[in-house]
C-alpha cells in the first residue's frame, strides 16, 4: 500500500492519493527513463482533496544556486 500527500503551501490545500504500488525490477523498464534504476507503478484507489486545510502559508520557493542544472 502507498500514499502520497501533496501540499499547496500558497493556498493551504492538500491532495492525498492512496493505492497500491508495484516495483518493476526489470532493467529494461528502467532503461526507458533516463537516470532510473527501478520503476514504481502506482494504482490509485482513492483521491482526497481538501482546500484550505493548512493554516500555514509560504511563498513560492527560491531554488538554491547549488542545485544542479536540469
Amino acid at each position: 500500500h502507498v500514499g502520497l500527500l501533496f501540499v499547496d503551501w500558497t493556498r493551504g490545500s492538500l491532495l492525498h492519493l492512496s493505492g497500491r504500488a508495484e516495483v518493476d525490477w526489470d532493467p529494461a523498464a528502467a532503461s526507458r527513463m533516463p537516470g532510473a534504476l527501478r520503476v514504481v507503478r502506482m494504482t490509485v484507489d482513492a483521491v482526497q482533496q481538501r482546500d484550505y486545510a493548512v493554516e500555514l502559508r509560504w511563498s513560492a520557493p527560491v531554488l538554491s544556486r547549488y542545485n544542479p542544472a536540469p
